[in-house]
């Protein structure tokens, strides 16, 4: 079955300058990430992200196809989507590890709390 509504290249750069804009203001830019705009009929979702969290590598997806009417809005509801995705990679990343210690969890907690901390209230410099 097609799905009826498209992503236009507007809507793509309109997804890649909003998940960038919180990869700036979360301080993340220790990521390599790249962004693709694919046709998957197989995929239900409007985007994904796939990433490997100890290379510090993502790739960002954006479907050509969407089963649901494409608004700016909704881009940019689902860039910030997998941009949380990609905020709480380390920690899914230990989640699945065979052997993590404490402090590693506490380590990658406390960095999604600073993440925060600077995004809510920024050092004046």
């Amino acid at each position: 079955m097609a799905l009826p509504y498209k992503t236009t290249a507007k809507d793509f750069a309109l997804f890649k300058k909003t998940f960038q804009h919180y990869v700036q203001m979360f301080g993340m830019q220790e990521w390599t990430i790249s962004y693709i705009w694919e046709h998957d009929e197989s995929q239900c979702a409007a985007a994904a992200i796939v990433y490997n969290s100890p290379g510090k590598g993502a790739t960002v997806y954006l479907h050509k196809t969407w089963s649901l009417p494409v608004t700016d809005k909704k881009i940019k509801r689902y860039a910030v989507h997998e941009f949380a995705h990609l905020l709480t990679a380390d920690l899914s990343h230990l989640a699945q590890a065979r052997y993590i210690r404490e402090d590693e969890i506490f380590e990658r907690n406390d960095a999604i709390a600073r993440r925060f901390e600077n995004f809510f209230y920024p050092d004046s410099k």
